[in-house]
């Protein structure tokens, strides 16, 4: 059997692109706030994980898969608390205090806001004829009602936004590497102070405002007045202003001083 071989040298070439994936998550915020709201908190154990993370398989192509993450909301929840219950009340000043002295309260926006009234009773506010103006209770979502059906997990989806948040810790390098290699591991997110989560709160405010006559008259009959072409009596007579929407960032800052709410 002969072997012959043609004196000439050819040349091909050949290429592939593998698709590398490397886990984390872009940390820019959801939606541009109008105010903020800085909330210190110990973050020790409010981002949890178990089970391993199995790294993508450059040979076979496989995807990667997931530890199961569960975000420890009520955490976040407590040490909101003291700061919602001013924030929402009708007898707060206008503004919050210390780190949040340039952030209003609800009730600061209620007051100051340049209300539009699409069908104002009135051509003009009567200030000759107020007697007394009384801020009724505001009635407001409270925020741990507001983040209460939030995707907090155990979820190990890659789209959850719990594991969002996981791979944004693992990317920022607050996820040891060792803890995510056993199946039945588990671990959490360690943070250092000035560390922040932030959660993002949309409110729809409504304002009404409410005139009656007073009821303190002399003599018989009913009490009511004339304001411009408007009667007003004893039933009240109602305007509503076109509502407004704030979007409120509230940021949770670690503080490692400060006790990890239960």
């Amino acid at each position: 059997m002969s072997q012959l071989h043609f004196q000439e040298t050819f040349v091909g070439t050949v290429s592939q692109t593998t698709d590398i994936v490397l886990a984390g998550e872009s940390s820019a915020a959801p939606i541009e706030p109008d105010h903020t709201i800085v909330v210190g908190c110990n973050l020790s154990g409010v981002v949890n994980y178990t089970g391993a993370y199995v790294a993508a398989d450059y040979t076979a192509g496989q995807a990667a898969a997931y530890p199961s993450v569960t975000i420890l909301v009520g955490r976040l929840t407590a040490a909101a608390a003291p700061i919602d219950a001013v924030f929402i009340d009708k007898d707060s000043a206008d503004f919050l205090t210390g780190l949040n002295a340039a952030t209003p309260t609800l009730q600061g926006v209620f007051r100051n806001h340049s209300w539009v009234f699409p069908t104002p009773l009135f051509a003009l506010n009567p200030i000759e004829a107020v007697l007394s103006v009384t801020y009724g209770a505001i009635t407001a979502t409270e925020f741990d009602d507001a983040v209460s059906g939030g995707s907090w997990g155990p979820s190990s989806v890659a789209t959850n936004p719990a594991v969002n948040l996981f791979e944004q810790c693992l990317a920022a390098g607050k996820v040891e590497a060792s803890t995510l290699s056993d199946t039945n591991g588990v671990g959490s997110a360690s943070f250092v102070n000035g560390d922040s989560i932030s959660l993002y709160v949309t409110y729809t405010l409504t304002k009404t405002r409410s005139y009656t006559a007073d009821p303190d008259i002399s003599g018989n009959g009913t009490a009511t007045i004339m304001v411009g072409d408007v009667p007003v009596g004893s039933a009240p007579s109602v305007e509503v202003a076109t509502p407004v929407v704030k979007t409120v960032r509230w940021q949770f800052v670690h503080d490692s001083a400060l006790p990890a709410p239960q």
